[in-house]
């Protein structure tokens, strides 16, 4: 079951965040370890082999490279979050304080 998020508690907000951003780094983690084995052992081939080898390194980097930057973006979002949270909670009591005097 998904979690539920009250977005008027700033902990909760935070906690989500920081969340995603773990499972974000384990994603990148896994794409990483999955690319670094994408190796042919050296031997004897033909030309089409050596070609298919040569595709599969650029694969491996494209993978490596497109997992780090992924990687970089979900700590920075995790920041910024953290950064707002303080906007969130002025928000929320100018909010408040602004429903205690219509009610």
């Amino acid at each position: 079951m998904a979690d539920l998020l009250d977005i008027d508690d700033p902990a909760e907000v935070l906690a989500a965040a920081g969340r995603s951003a773990v499972a974000g780094a384990a994603a990148v983690g896994r794409a990483v370890q999955t690319a670094r084995h994408l190796v042919v052992h050296p031997r004897e081939c033909s030309q089409f082999d050596e070609d298919l080898i040569a595709r599969l390194d650029s694969l491996r980097g494209v993978v490596t490279e497109t997992a780090t930057a992924t990687g970089v973006r979900s700590a920075a979002t995790y920041h910024q979050v953290a950064q707002a949270i303080p906007a969130l909670i002025d928000a929320d009591a100018v909010g408040g304080r602004i429903l205690g005097n219509v009610v």
